[in-house]
């Protein structure tokens, strides 16, 4: 289901992030049953700004769908939940994350996030009780905003301390065009990240901020450098996260 933390459209508060939702919506929607080649209702790129044309094209995907053309969305309503109907069956879960413009569609369910955290607690050389920790934050971001993590080996940082390195996984980002792609384009990966590295962790783990040696190269928490280290199970090829325990 999509998800809107604020109204789009006319006299809304449009939010970046919900409003690039909303345009990655409608990008993947026809304009009408008989558009020529196939015309989605949005086609001017996924930037997370409000229009006039951007109004218009809510407004006509009202209209399609009889319902009345205010040109307006609003969290829970009628709209976003037939927007969301219209959505094609491998888009059905586009999601954002909070203050970013980076859009997302994971092709996980319910058991293979099970599957994966279950192989983070297994894969991890972190003590038991931050292991669990960790599952829990994994599995918290796939609920809230459809991220999926992976765990992508292990790194010393400068006081000797072990650091869990993670790696998106079974995710396609869509790109500023609105086309899908499986690697993340770099300026929505730093955008991301940034966005997490605000949030708390729970009592036992803290985000790893500085350079710690891996192989030939130095690698960081945030690693934008796809081809530099390997996928990891999975994962784009883009390292995004590393945490430790405190």
């Amino acid at each position: 289901m999509l998800k809107l933390t604020t109204s789009v459209g006319k006299g809304a508060p449009n939010q970046a992030h919900d409003v690039a939702l909303v345009q990655a919506a409608l990008a993947n929607i026809p304009a009408s049953s008989t558009s020529p080649f196939g015309q989605k209702l949005w086609t001017r790129g996924i930037d997370g700004r409000s229009s006039p044309d951007f109004e218009q094209a809510i407004a006509l995907f009202q209209s399609n769908n009889r319902m009345s053309n205010s040109g307006r969305i609003d969290p829970f309503g009628p709209v976003i939940q037939a927007l969301d109907r219209a959505l094609p069956p491998d888009r059905k879960g586009l999601a954002v994350v909070e203050n970013c413009t980076a859009v997302l569609c994971s092709a996980m369910n319910v058991s293979s996030i099970n599957q994966t955290l279950d192989a983070l607690r297994s894969r991890t050389l972190l003590p038991g009780p931050v292991a669990v920790q960790l599952a829990d934050v994994v599995r918290n971001l796939h609920k809230q905003n459809g991220l999926v993590l992976r765990p992508d080996g292990h790194g010393i940082d400068q006081q000797g301390r072990l650091v869990q390195k993670l790696a998106f996984a079974d995710t396609h980002w869509m790109n500023g065009s609105g086309q899908f792609t499986p690697q993340a384009p770099m300026d929505k990966v730093g955008q991301v990240v940034a966005t997490l590295r605000r949030r708390p962790l729970p009592a036992l783990l803290e985000w790893h901020g500085g350079p710690m040696p891996f192989g030939d190269a130095p690698v960081h928490a945030v690693q934008r450098v796809g081809n530099m280290i390997g996928s990891g199970g999975g994962g784009s090829g883009a390292m995004v996260l590393a945490v430790r325990a405190r």
